[in-house]
């Protein structure tokens, strides 16, 4: 089990929190890219296993935050079989680490215009590895 499937439900009331901040919809997977928390639509998919070309698998293996400001047309988006039809408007990925370690990751999705502008607006804010 992993150390975030640990505490599931601290890492999905965290989710639920940061949510209600940002305005924007949760999803929180660890380092084996199985959803462990989520708002919004992610809440049904807690226990999925998410692709590895999706951008959250990919800051989880760089250990880099990605803004998407155009997902499926961004080019850190290719590859992904959501590539030219994708429901999100903006996301942005950060890994989670503990003790120097990658152990997961968090995206904050939006979905629709108001969403994305606040997201997007608080950019640098959001997407620092040391929030996470």
């Amino acid at each position: 089990m992993s150390k975030l499937a640990e505490i599931r439900p601290f890492v999905q009331q965290a989710a639920e929190a940061i949510a209600s901040v940002v305005n924007a919809e949760i999803t929180i997977v660890d380092d084996k890219l199985e959803r462990i928390a989520g708002t919004h639509k992610f809440r049904n998919e807690i226990g999925v296993r998410l692709p590895k070309h999706f951008i959250i698998a990919k800051t989880i293996q760089t250990g880099k935050s990605f803004v998407i400001e155009q997902p499926g047309a961004d080019p850190y988006c290719r590859g992904c079989y959501h590539y030219n039809d994708c429901e999100d408007s903006a996301f942005i990925a950060a890994p989670i680490t503990l003790k120097d370690k990658r152990i997961g990751g968090i995206g904050l999705v939006a979905f629709g215009n108001k969403q994305k502008q606040h997201l997007i607006k608080r950019q640098k804010n959001l997407a620092q590895p040391e929030l996470v």
